[in-house]
């Protein structure tokens, strides 16, 4: 009933403040405004109390004895100074309640408050936004319960060794920062708290034995954030739409995260640089990530419910993920497979709702389906081991090969996934007759080298079709990539070969920025293009700071561009086939030096005008040896061929006939087969797709 009478005072007041009679200001009490009466609340300015008689100067009700407190109640104090009530030093008994605290600075004070003597209930905190609403500061077995936090940075901050205090049944909305920030601080309970629309509900650091149950949090940013911190336990939440992450560990020890509730965030629970940590009996329903751990050791993942969700591992040594114990977890009502330490011709198929292996030996993983989970099949420091005949519909990882070596995953497919296939630190792999389908990312290989991509099918991905971080000697060829803003994106790379291959309609995607290729490479060294078919793309092939390319025996056909070059060093461009670019064929831009292009044809590019264009330094359009050039179908037949750009290059040596042409030499019949050949295939597998492949 007090609560009741408060909040209808609260309405009451604002709407006095807010009324055509009044400038906005709280009234003070010697002013002759309409007020509450003082038998509900008593206006006043802030209150300091330095020492045990202060409560006696102030004229509260009480003796300070455990049976006969002092009260500090019924007050509405709205102040500018640093705080509206500060105590310290005492060792009196007393209780703050029924209060109500309007400030843009800081709430109540308290420091060195003797054991057990303080408590805080019925109150509320309003309007701190640039402050805390409640600072407590070296004192223990503080009862704070009952009380309503809004619309304040931050809502209570403990420091120094305050230990063993309850916080219970408290009520927060629309704080910016936490609700509670814990440091330095021990034995703490926070129990059947309630928190809506705001930012953090715990920030707790160098703390231990903390405890959090009970509690309902709806619409935060993050839940729980416990650093450097150990033995604290959250037991029994309940966390609605967490747009981060739900509970987060880093540097922590000996906790449990046990019969929690975590639906809809971007991670429920993630684990990071930890160790004895128990993660049990949990609910966790539509999150991106369900349970994310990363360089942590003797985990315990026991009993947990995921839904539309699962168990993500990155970032793991394999030291640590060997000690952990897996079992008895179920994702989408259907078991989690764990596998650990199978060895040869072992076998894993069934119906399981996730899969991941670790420390396998020629393993296969087979005809599989799984859906909406966080990680579809991983393999985790496995060697030799299969992936076949099996489809994944996953939220983030559809295929993850961590730590893993000369793997293979064949005639399978990933789609609807965040990342289709991504191979980390994973050398000799390949990729067979799969298929990458619109995927919001499709093959992603970082710091893995000796990777084969062979007659795979890398369609519509929303950002590239494959990428290659730091991976030397791949190979790509004979695999068809469509629909995506870019096709092969060659990132820090070396000794690739990209080969046969079918790179068609990539297209910049107004969302994610304005670069698009069919190939697309930055700082890459010493790469082969050859023998494939690049058409109706914005742009066939662009290089940026990329070193050593020889882009031979390719048909770039109605592109914007056909190539496009920024700091391109030391390349070669030769006996490829430009046709019908509605742009320049090659563009060979800013500091682009050393590069030689010969023995192309092109034919009708850039709207019947000079078909190339060269703004960089000492490049040479035709073969010095030889003293051949390049075939162009709008050269006039005497003279050099000018191209256009700063460089003021021209063509010494243009061709008078099609070097690639019928009745010049063998070329003519492999640029038909490259032009027919794509066609060919793209109709058939659509044939055999429509006739119940899927």
């Amino acid at each position: 009933m007090k609560r009741i009478t408060k909040l209808f005072c609260i309405i009451l007041v604002v709407s006095i403040i807010n009324s055509p009679f009044s400038n906005g200001e709280i009234a003070q009490p010697h002013e002759k405004r309409a007020t509450l009466s003082p038998q509900i609340f008593s206006f006043t300015d802030s209150i300091y109390i330095d020492n045990d008689t202060a409560f006696v100067s102030y004229g509260f009700s009480g003796n300070g004895s455990y049976s006969d407190p002092f009260i500090l109640e019924d007050l509405w104090i709205s102040t500018n100074d640093p705080y509206a009530i500060r105590i310290q030093n005492t060792n009196s008994h007393f209780i703050i309640k029924d209060c109500i605290f309007n400030s843009s600075t800081n709430g109540v004070f308290l420091r060195n408050i003797a054991n057990n003597t303080g408590i805080l209930t019925n109150n509320s905190f309003m309007n701190f936004h640039q402050g805390i609403s409640l600072y407590i500061e070296n004192s223990t077995f503080l009862q704070i319960e009952d009380n309503f936090f809004s619309d304040s940075k931050t809502a209570i901050m403990t420091r120094l060794g305050t230990d063993n205090c309850q916080f219970v049944n408290n009520s927060f909305e629309n704080i910016s920062s936490e609700c509670f920030s814990i440091r330095d601080a021990t034995n703490n309970v926070i129990d059947s708290n309630q928190c809506s629309n705001s930012s953090t509900f715990l920030f707790s650091a160098f703390s231990s034995h903390q405890k959090v149950v009970r509690s309902n949090i709806a619409d935060v940013e993050q839940f729980a954030s416990i650093s450097y911190s150990q033995s604290c336990d959250l037991l029994s939440n309940l966390c609605l739409n967490s747009s981060g992450v739900g509970i987060f560990l880093d540097n922590a020890m000996s906790c449990n995260i046990l019969y929690n509730q975590i639906d809809r965030g971007a991670a429920a629970i993630k684990i990071v640089s930890s160790s004895k940590i128990n993660v049990s009996s949990n609910l966790v329903d539509n999150c991106i990530k369900g349970l994310d751990i990363r360089k942590s050791d003797e985990c315990y993942i026991a009993r947990n419910n995921f839904t539309k969700c699962g168990l993500t591992v990155e970032e793991i040594e394999k030291s640590q993920i060997m000690n952990w114990i897996v079992e008895d977890n179920f994702v989408n009502n259907k078991l989690l497979g764990f596998f650990r330490n199978k060895g040869t011709n072992f076998i894993v198929e069934g119906n399981f709702g996730q899969v991941i292996l670790v420390s396998c030996l020629q393993v296969t993983v087979q005809n599989m389906t799984v859906r909406d989970t966080s990680m579809g099949i991983g393999l985790i420091f496995c060697d030799y081991t299969i992936i076949q005949n099996c489809n994944v519909y996953v939220t983030l990882y559809g295929f993850f090969v961590y730590g893993s070596n000369n793997c293979t995953i064949t005639s399978s497919k990933s789609n609807i996934s965040t990342y289709g296939a991504l191979f980390d630190q994973s050398d000799g792999c390949s990729i067979t007759n799969s298929e990458i389908i619109n995927n919001e990312y499709g093959i992603y290989a970082s710091l893995s080298e000796y990777l084969d991509l062979n007659e795979n099918e890398i369609h519509n991905n929303i950002h590239f079709g494959l990428q290659l971080h730091f991976s030397d000697h791949c190979n790509i060829i004979s695999n068809e990539f469509s629909g995506n803003t870019l096709g092969v994106y060659l990132n820090f790379g070396s000794m690739i070969l990209i080969k046969n291959n079918v790179i068609s309609s990539h297209y910049p995607n107004p969302n994610i920025g304005n670069n698009s290729a069919g190939i697309y490479s930055t700082t890459a060294i010493d790469v082969r293009i050859q023998d494939n078919s690049i058409f109706d793309n914005e742009n066939g092939v662009v290089l940026i700071f990329s070193h050593y390319f020889t882009i031979y025996e390719n048909r770039f056909r109605d592109n914007t561009v056909g190539i496009r070059g920024t700091e391109v060093l030391d390349s070669e461009i030769s006996y490829n086939w430009f046709e019908t670019n509605s742009n320049y064929a090659v563009i060979l831009g800013y500091q682009s030096t050393r590069n030689i292009v010969h023995h192309n044809a092109f034919i009708d590019n850039n709207n019947g005008n000079i078909q190339a264009l060269d703004d960089g330094t000492n490049n040479t359009w035709y073969q010095i040896e030889e003293e051949e050039g390049n075939f162009w179908d709008n050269y006039q037949g005497t003279g050099n061929y000018s191209i256009d750009g700063s460089a003021n290059s021209y063509d010494l040596y243009p061709l008078k006939k099609n070097p690639l042409e019928k009745g010049n030499n063998f070329y003519y019949s492999f640029f038909s087969l490259v032009l027919v050949i794509p066609f060919i295939v793209i109709t058939l597998k659509r044939h055999r797709n429509r006739n119940g492949t899927v």
